[in-house]
């Protein structure tokens, strides 16, 4: 999945995932390319912050297929 193409209602209704299903001490990995980083921020917000999960990591690399991409480790 990547956060840069989801529609503001797919946000909302992965509130659900975040607030419930992952359990305690559960980690979200997520890899999305910097050339979209402008349209990820706004929706990490939603995701991660309004939900109480904390970063842990902050990398940023190349990959072939996407180029340069930052990768976030939050645990709840």
């Amino acid at each position: 999945m990547a956060i840069f193409e989801l529609t503001h209602q797919e946000v909302e209704k992965g509130h659900y995932f975040f607030v419930i299903a992952l359990k305690k001490g559960g980690l979200i990995i997520f890899r999305e390319p910097m050339k979209e980083i402008e349209k990820v921020k706004k929706k990490k917000k939603l995701i991660f912050y309004q939900n109480s999960l904390r970063l842990i990591s902050r990398r940023i690399f190349d990959l072939r297929v996407w180029g340069t991409v930052i990768e976030c480790v939050y645990q709840k």
